[in-house]
């Protein structure tokens, strides 16, 4: 179990604005759910903003902007990046304003288990516009990625950005049904790993409506085990057809309550 911000030594204004939220917290447990209300709404995103409220929101994957644009880290995300983070950004931030209550918190990695090396995960929802014709029947569609423009950090990845009008991607549609803060939908749903936070301390007691352990701040949603995660946020999964051809991907449908292919870490 690590400190509360043994991830940064830096304080934001914004931290100490999430962490008091509404105010008149008497114990961890409020104070845990009004911060916590600043990234969920009990259904999905609260759409999260700095200390400076609505002139500075704090969007996942706003449009237009792929994995270079966007923020690692929370004070990237506040200071570098004009409101734009990936997954891990918002799992730093939130862990940043829980631990000004000294309230604890782990950082879970979200990942492809061993035995499907070289998967992605595709995060609700997709729909097929075919019976599909990849060449490997258990994963029926094809999809076909862009290569995203150097953000600034110079990083060039493969993704959906810039996205087609039409937002499909060779025989699967892109729908606008899972919003992330501030974006419906972020702009980025396909992805190797993803990151949210789980809580461990044991005088905080979660909402009731929302009882976690593991909190999603990119999503504002709760989890209670990966296989929750999977059922919750994963549409599919898709993996590449050829190797030396990154932009052209095979992907399959996920059954809920099907074998797992994610694990958490720390493990649940």
């Amino acid at each position: 179990m690590s400190p509360p911000l043994s991830f940064s030594k830096d304080v934001f204004l914004t931290y100490a604005s999430l962490a008091v939220g509404a105010g008149g917290a008497v114990d961890k447990s409020t104070a845990f759910a009004q911060t916590w209300s600043k990234f969920s709404n009990g259904t999905g995103p609260a759409n999260v903003t700095g200390w400076e409220g609505s002139a500075r929101k704090l969007s996942y994957y706003p449009q237009g902007q792929g994995f270079g644009n966007c923020a690692l880290d929370a004070s990237s995300l506040l200071t570098k990046f004009s409101g734009g983070g990936q997954c891990g950004s918002f799992a730093h931030l939130l862990r940043a304003a829980l631990g000004m209550n000294g309230i604890v918190t782990n950082f879970i990695s979200i990942n492809i288990l061993p035995a499907f090396n070289g998967n992605q995960m595709l995060v609700k929802e997709w729909t097929p516009i075919s019976s599909g014709t990849s060449p490997d029947a258990a994963y029926p569609y094809r999809l076909n990625l862009v290569v995203e423009p150097a953000g600034p950090d110079g990083r060039i990845s493969i993704g959906m950005v810039p996205a087609p009008p039409s937002q499909i991607f060779g025989e699967l549609k892109s729908e606008a049904t899972l919003p992330g803060q501030n974006s419906a939908p972020p702009s980025e749903k396909f992805f190797n790993s993803h990151y949210i936070v789980k809580l461990n301390d044991a005088a905080v007691v979660p909402p009731f409506s929302q009882p976690g352990p593991y909190f999603d701040p990119s999503y504002g949603a709760f989890y209670t085990s990966s296989a929750s995660f999977e059922d919750k946020a994963i549409w599919g999964y898709a993996a590449v057809i050829v190797p030396t051809s990154p932009l052209e991907w095979k992907a399959f449908k996920r059954s809920p309550g099907s074998p797992a292919r994610i694990s958490f870490s720390p493990p649940d």
